[in-house]
């Protein structure tokens, strides 16, 4: 059996039913000589019983009581921590065996299954879209790491029994090292309705590959899934941009971001200079300007550069309308001089059915990304531009990233190019980002040259 210093100083029992003093006593035997608190947390007193008091909680479900009492026992410094249905002499050595693989190390959450195990149809999805331990979702009991728990948002989860499989699915989703340990012992639990789980499983696997946010699912897990990734491969804004840059030519790259594109261009031989509002931790490779773009063009000589990039930027600025007129007075109408800027299509065919069947989700990436303070379609994206007075001298419909979401395989590589051939055809509908290169007017730039001080404003009766 695991040694105090193994398990810990405090070892929380949950137990959402009844518990017996002797399987109090038989637990705290097992797990010797560690300390073994147990709390019942109960919706009715339990009569004159001489177990602990309980934590009564009126009406509450299965998911209520325990996201109580997993609080109070991270509030009360526990190490181990175990939630279980009724406690009794029959299910302390199943219960006993899952507390000492988590204080031993050998994973940081045993689920309690009961056996023979029946995966159901959400077990099998999740197993797949998620890589949850099988059998995992309808759990009779858990044991865990404090520090496991306080990885999860379980706190959000469902107050009923829907609770179990979010739990599940969390663990999975914050890659926690999980076991399932099958006993004919363990009762068998209350299940959610299966439909409910189904959406359960579906939202995490949505939730992972940032089609949606759901603040059950969200895994504090930033180094593993930053915020923007380079995307090369296939058609993408970073492709086209490489294929648009002539080797040779002065480039700025303006939200630069950890400044994986501006590095490819000079690699390819152009003279690039990166734009954003932190330094990346590593060494761009290229001249680096840290700038807010929120408080307008960086002050440095545009006349010094051919192409200006903004990929995937605009979106992100507070007032795009006042950067992209500064930005035409900064670049000026000079003849070969040219932006190419991309956003997000918000009227993508999945955005509008989504919105159709009543859901405009927001996630960690894409269309409806957390930190868009902007949304653009094609229309309203060159009617900024040429309001500003730039002239639009070329369109690109870019595909939705399928090989960032679903891997690099056959089937993604296929969706990409179907979605390629749709957004062809209409890129209003099919095109999941939208791109165009543009270049300030000469006839806007005129317009916008103040008068002499001496000089008599023009009036209509003027000749």
């Amino acid at each position: 059996m695991a040694t105090r210093e193994e398990i810990g100083h405090h070892v929380y029992v949950i137990a959402a039913g009844p518990t017996s003093p002797e399987a109090i006593a038989a637990l705290e035997g097992r797990l010797a000589p560690a300390r073994v608190i147990v709390l019942p947390v109960v919706t009715a007193a339990l009569g004159d019983t001489a177990g602990p008091a309980p934590l009564i909680l009126p009406g509450a479900g299965a998911g209520e009581r325990f996201k109580a009492g997993l609080a109070q026992a991270i509030a009360g410094g526990a190490a181990v921590i175990a939630l279980a249905g009724e406690l009794d002499t029959a299910t302390v050595g199943p219960l006993a065996d899952l507390i000492a693989r988590v204080g031993t190390g050998v994973s940081d959450i045993a689920f309690g299954l009961r056996a023979p195990l029946r995966a159901t149809l959400a077990d099998r999805m999740a197993s797949r879209l998620v890589h949850s331990a099988p059998g995992t979702l309808s759990w009779t009991a858990v044991a865990g790491s404090a520090a496991a728990f306080r990885r999860l948002p379980f706190a959000r989860n469902d107050d009923g029994d829907l609770f179990r499989a979010e739990l599940a699915l969390q663990a999975a989703l914050a890659d926690l090292r999980c076991v399932a340990v099958a006993n004919p012992a363990w009762p068998a639990p209350r299940s959610a309705p299966a439909g409910a789980v189904l959406a359960a499983v579906v939202t995490a696997r949505a939730q992972a590959l940032h089609v949606l946010h759901d603040r059950r699912f969200e895994m504090p897990d930033p180094a593993a899934r930053p915020p923007y990734q380079a995307k090369f491969g296939y058609k993408t804004p970073h492709t086209v941009a490489l294929a648009q840059a002539i080797p040779g030519s002065r480039v700025l790259d303006l939200g630069a971001a950890d400044g994986y594109v501006s590095r490819m261009l000079a690699e390819r031989g152009c003279f690039v200079t990166a734009v954003d509002r932190a330094r990346p931790p590593h060494e761009p490779g290229v001249p680096f300007v840290v700038h807010d773009l929120d408080r307008g063009p960086p002050d440095i000589d545009f006349a010094a550069f051919d192409l200006v990039l903004m990929l995937d930027v605009i979106e992100h600025l507070r007032d795009p309308e006042a950067f992209v007129d500064a930005l035409a007075a900064r670049m000026g109408a000079v003849p070969g001089r040219r932006l190419l800027l991309s956003t997000g299509n918000v009227g993508f065919i999945v955005t509008r059915l989504m919105l159709l069947a009543g859901q405009f989700n927001y996630g960690r990436r894409g269309i409806l990304d957390l930190t868009h303070t902007r949304l653009f379609t094609r229309g309203t994206l060159e009617r900024l531009l040429r309001q500003s007075g730039f002239r639009i001298i070329a369109r690109e419909a870019i595909p939705a990233p399928f090989p960032a979401a679903l891997g690099d395989g056959l089937v993604a590589r296929m969706l990409v190019a179907v979605n390629e051939m749709l957004a062809r055809a209409l890129p209003r509908l099919f095109a999941y980002q939208v791109m165009v290169v543009a270049e300030p007017s000469a006839r806007f730039a005129a317009a916008r040259e103040p008068h002499p001080p001496d000089a008599p404003m023009r009036t209509e009766g003027s000749r």
